[in-house]
């Protein structure tokens, strides 16, 4: 059992591995994203630059490495609205975000994942 945590720990890790490196290629890379000023109130899904899209809902669930989102549909990425899972790739995406929290976010689509890259609480 220990060895199935290990090879999806070590999943998890190639693939935001492979998600940064994808992000640093493209010079988009998010290190330290500043907030300041300006809010996510009343996005809806619109395309961001390099494909990633905002969107907004309500965070049902907080995990270790991933967030589970109810969600308005977002048409970029041809989802109707739902509940679902996004990994986030950075752990600090976490911090200050709780079950039932009203968030605006932006994600991106790779392979059969969905990744968080930017997320905030929302009044």
């Amino acid at each position: 059992m220990k060895t199935n945590h290990y090879v999806k720990v070590i999943r998890i890790f190639a693939l935001s591995a492979a998600v940064i490196g994808l992000f640093a290629g493209s010079g988009i890379i998010m290190a330290q994203h500043q907030h300041g000023g300006h809010d996510h109130a009343g996005m809806t899904s619109q395309a961001a630059p390099g494909g990633n899209y905002t969107a907004s809902g309500v965070v049902k669930a907080v995990g270790k490495d991933r967030l589970t989102i109810e969600h308005e549909p977002i048409p970029g990425l041809n989802l109707p609205a739902m509940v679902m899972d996004f990994l986030v790739t950075d752990d600090s995406l976490l911090q200050g975000i709780e079950e039932g929290d009203a968030v605006s976010f932006v994600c991106l689509q790779q392979g059969r994942n969905y990744f968080i890259l930017d997320i905030e609480p929302v009044d």
